[in-house]
């Protein structure tokens, strides 16, 4: 009854896999695992990864460009902030910040890709949102907010490349983020 329970809950998470063992990887890619963020994410071989922890909020970051090299800041890649004790920071549940947030985020940037599944599991919420930042940047950014009301905890996730670079960005980008595997 566990498998099946499990094997439930993957559907409805796709692209999400909670916990497991990374299976192998496809090829040109190598799996990157943070303990402290509770997830594993493809990594292209030739791409940099910099993880950080500041307070309650961990930090990965998976980019084309050495953040290093470049003041903290890259123009192609994935990021996660895994938020914990989030309802001790801003007053709410994880699912109700995380709902606010992508409605912000839309507010400002409207959206070209939207979609909410609501509760995939007991207690956990999913938002998708991809925006085109058409200021001076010319950014494209997947979102993908995962609200744990249980654990209090929160994900923020994203993939960006500039605008003119997005189609090829994200073949790697959507790989990244269907095979996400979070603990």
């Amino acid at each position: 009854m566990r498998g099946l329970f499990h094997f439930a809950l993957l559907l409805l998470l796709s692209p999400l896999v909670l916990a497991g063992e990374p299976p192998t990887p496809p090829t040109g890619y190598d799996w990157v695992t943070y303990e402290e963020g509770k997830l594993s994410v493809l990594c292209p071989q030739s791409w940099f990864v910099k993880k950080e922890v500041q307070n309650d909020t961990i930090a990965l970051f998976v980019s084309k460009e050495d953040i290093d090299k470049n003041n903290g800041l890259f123009q192609t890649g994935f990021s996660m902030n895994y938020m914990q004790r989030v309802s001790t920071h801003v007053h709410a549940s994880p699912s109700t910040y995380a709902s606010g947030l992508i409605a912000t985020i839309a507010k400002l940037h409207p959206p070209v890709l939207k979609n909410e599944t609501a509760h995939p599991a007991p207690g956990i919420s999913t938002f998708t949102l991809r925006i085109n930042d058409n200021s001076r940047l010319q950014i494209t950014t997947e979102y993908l907010v995962v609200a744990d009301d249980p654990r209090d905890t929160m994900r923020v996730i994203s993939f960006e490349a500039p605008a003119e670079e997005w189609d090829a960005a994200w073949k790697i980008g959507d790989t990244m983020l269907k095979n996400l595997i979070l603990q």
